[in-house]
């Protein structure tokens, strides 16, 4: 019972090392996640001001302004349409690192219920073992102390 109990430990720490590194992921992934939703909100952050800035030339009548807001607000809708496609993997890259993190934790604390199961048991064998020695080692005081003297006066 021991050595299985020492096996399922050494196994126990192999499934934490793996929770762990599922971890990292997780985190390494929605990190990467939130840099992109960063690049975005900096995209429509540049198309706004864009946007401002070509109905600022058009109401000003200055046309070399006007095209280059518009060029920008184009370029940015550009650059915005990729990073959302960039988003959009990422987040289903993060979301399958956050499935495999709780996956790998869900067996973690099975496998970690499991020891503590096995663990409990080796106590209660122990326990029993040391009850049954001290009741043979009563029962054998009791019957070293009561055997008949030759006399045949009783024990004490």
């Amino acid at each position: 019972m021991r050595d299985r109990l020492k096996g399922l430990q050494r196994l126990l720490k192999v499934y934490e090392g793996i929770e762990g590194m599922r971890e990292s992921e997780a985190h390494r992934a929605n990190g990467e996640v939130r840099v992109a939703e960063m690049a975005v909100g900096q995209q429509q952050e540049i198309a706004r001001e864009a946007t401002g800035a070509e109905r600022e030339s058009r109401a000003e009548a200055e046309r070399l302004g006007w095209f280059d807001a518009t060029a920008s607000l184009q370029m940015s809708a550009v650059k915005e349409a990729r990073l959302n496609h960039v988003l959009q993997e990422r987040a289903r890259a993060g979301d399958i690192a956050n499935r495999r993190h709780r996956d790998s934790r869900v067996w973690s604390e099975k496998m970690k219920t499991l020891v503590e199961g096995v663990q409990s048991d080796v106590v209660r064998q122990d326990e029993q073992r040391l009850q049954s020695l001290a009741e043979e080692g009563h029962l054998f005081r009791l019957q070293r102390g009561r055997r008949p003297k030759r006399d045949g006066a009783t024990p004490r």
